[in-house]
C-alpha cells in the first residue's frame, strides 16, 4: 500500500481534468480500482502503473521514489506531482499536427522508461530522435516526411499506421496522440482509425 503514491496519481488526474471512469475505461479497470490505488488501498502492478502514469502525466522515476521510501507520506506524493506539473509545463511544446502528436505521445513513453534501462539502449534507440526541437521542426515543415516515415519504420510502427498518419488530410492532433499510446497498450490504432474514417 501506498499512500503518498495514491495521492501523487491523484494530484496528477484532476490536474489533466479527467475523471476517475475516463482513466479507468482508459486502462480497462473498473472506477473502484481507480480508488483504491488513489486511496492507498492497494498500488497498481507495473503494467497498470505504467499506463496510468502516461494517462496522467506521471514519470516512472516519482513512482519509484514514492514506493521505495517507506516514511513517504500523502503530502509528499502531493508534493512530487505539483513539482512534475511545473516541471512538464516547461518542458512541453504543443505539437500542431497528427504526426508531431504521434511522436510527442512516443517521446513522453521513452522519456517515461526506467533511468537505467533508458541509458543502457539510449545509443541505438531510435527514440533518441524525438527530442521537443525534432518534433517542434516537424510541425513547422523543416523535416522532410521521408524521413519521418524513415523514423516511423525504425520504430517498428505498423505500415497502416504509418500511412495513415502521412496520408490522411486535416487529421487532429489528439488522433496521432491516441494511436501513440496504442503502442503501450492503451486503446486500439485499428479502432482509431475506423472510427475517424467513418466521421
Amino acid at each position: 500500500m501506498s499512500e503518498a503514491l495514491g495521492k501523487y496519481l491523484y494530484t496528477l488526474r484532476i490536474n489533466q481534468d479527467l475523471s476517475r471512469e475516463t482513466v479507468a475505461q482508459q486502462l480497462g479497470v473498473s472506477s473502484r480500482q481507480v480508488v483504491n490505488w488513489e486511496q492507498g488501498i492497494n498500488t497498481p502492478g507495473s503494467q497498470a502503473l505504467a499506463k496510468f502514469l502516461h494517462a496522467v502525466g506521471g514519470r516512472f522515476e516519482d513512482a519509484g521514489k514514492l514506493l521505495l521510501n517507506e516514511k513517504a507520506t500523502a503530502e509528499d506524493g502531493q508534493r512530487l506531482a505539483k513539482e512534475r506539473i511545473e516541471q512538464n509545463k516547461e518542458r512541453d511544446i504543443e505539437p500542431v499536427t497528427a504526426i508531431g502528436g504521434f511522436l510527442h505521445g512516443l517521446g513522453e513513453i521513452a522519456h517515461s522508461k526506467a533511468q537505467k534501462d533508458y541509458e543502457a539502449g539510449y545509443e541505438d534507440d531510435p527514440t533518441r530522435e524525438l527530442t521537443d526541437d525534432y518534433i517542434s521542426r516537424i510541425d513547422t515543415g523543416k523535416v522532410n516526411l521521408t524521413k519521418v516515415g524513415l523514423l516511423l519504420s525504425d520504430l517498428e510502427v505498423p505500415a497502416e499506421v504509418i500511412a495513415f498518419l502521412l496520408n490522411t488530410s486535416d487529421l487532429p492532433v489528439r488522433i496521432g496522440y491516441q494511436l501513440a499510446l496504442t503502442r503501450i497498450g492503451i486503446g486500439s490504432a485499428e479502432e482509431i482509425m475506423g472510427n475517424y474514417k467513418k466521421q
